[in-house]
């Protein structure tokens, strides 16, 4: 995965939640983002798998050594006009996009990262020129007549994978590169996307 994503020679790397599910793997989880440096910064929200492993705030402050931002209902201009902005998890309904627009101007381009497609039922009338989510791992296995997104709840079920348009902000659903409960994947490859951002 380091290596792929080097290989990419990406200016941001965004990380939509989940980098651990245990509070002793997070010396890993520091490990991995050394090995990646983009000149722009790395840039995460918070998953359901991190607030179970009551990991947060160790999170928050170990990576911050390694140049990895936490954006918990918060924004940050990340380039000449561009903004970025970040919500707790909207799976718990913890996200409070009102607070993390505070500041960022009305007109200004803006990216929401959220860690689960669930985060389009809490934007409360709020438009973004990108919403990046993941959480569902593509329905992690996925077979003729079964699909893994039946056991995802709410937006997510519905929104799995890809690119949707949703109440005129276009939402990305990363398969992400992990798994959950069961370490197998069927018919949801991982996933690391590369996005690339023109002026307009």
């Amino acid at each position: 995965m380091i290596e792929l994503v080097n290989r990419e020679n990406p200016h941001f790397i965004f990380f939509t939640g989940d980098l651990v599910n245990d509070f002793a793997a997070i010396p890993h989880a520091v490990e991995i983002f050394k090995q990646m440096q983009p000149p722009g910064g790395s840039f995460a929200v918070v998953g359901n798998s991190d607030l179970s492993a009551d990991a947060v705030d160790r999170l928050k402050s170990s990576l911050s050594d390694v140049k990895l931002r936490y954006l918990v209902d918060e924004s940050t201009q990340i380039d000449d006009g561009l903004w970025l902005v970040g919500v707790n998890d909207p799976t718990a309904w913890l996200s409070n996009v009102g607070d993390a627009l505070q500041g960022v101007p009305a007109k200004a381009p803006r990216i929401l990262l959220a860690h689960s497609p669930d985060i389009v039922d809490q934007l409360d009338g709020a438009h973004f020129d990108l919403v990046l989510a993941g959480h569902t791992h593509g329905g992690q296995v996925n077979l003729p007549f079964f699909d893994g997104a039946w056991m995802l709840n709410g937006a997510s079920s519905h929104y799995v994978k890809g690119l949707y348009k949703v109440n005129g902000s276009p939402l990305y659903v990363n398969r992400g590169i992990g798994t959950a409960k069961l370490p197998i994947r069927l018919g949801a490859r991982p996933e690391i996307t590369h996005f690339t951002f023109h002026a307009a």
